[in-house]
């Protein structure tokens, strides 16, 4: 697929960790919400980040789901691992919307 620029969405419920790792991009999803999505190489940092690291010889795939899932884990925790995710993406987008403004003043002079 990637030889031939293709792209690939599947959905896969606890993949083995050669499989996860096999990903370039993944969405991780709880209660209609995101968890996380982004760079596969980059989902254990965020959710260490936020208080879960992933502890070593763990299949991260399975780490994760066992974070998320409201039926392993504790409800408020799950809450706050989506209520995380919801944060960083305003944050992100409201320095996004600051830097177009940004370029838009440069534009201007």
């Amino acid at each position: 697929a990637k030889e031939e620029g293709a792209i690939i969405i599947c959905t896969i419920h606890q993949p083995s960790t050669k499989v996860y790792m096999g990903f370039d991009q993944v969405m991780i999803l709880s209660l209609g919400r995101q968890a996380y999505t982004g760079p596969v190489s980059k989902a254990a940092d965020y959710f260490g980040s936020i208080g879960h690291p992933l502890p070593p010889a763990t299949n991260p795939a399975e780490h994760f789901l066992d974070l998320v899932n409201a039926d392993f884990s504790d409800e408020d925790q799950v809450n706050g691992i989506l209520d995380s995710w919801d944060k960083k993406q305003s944050e992100n987008q409201s320095e996004e919307a600051n830097n177009s403004r940004d370029g838009l003043d440069e534009v201007a002079e």
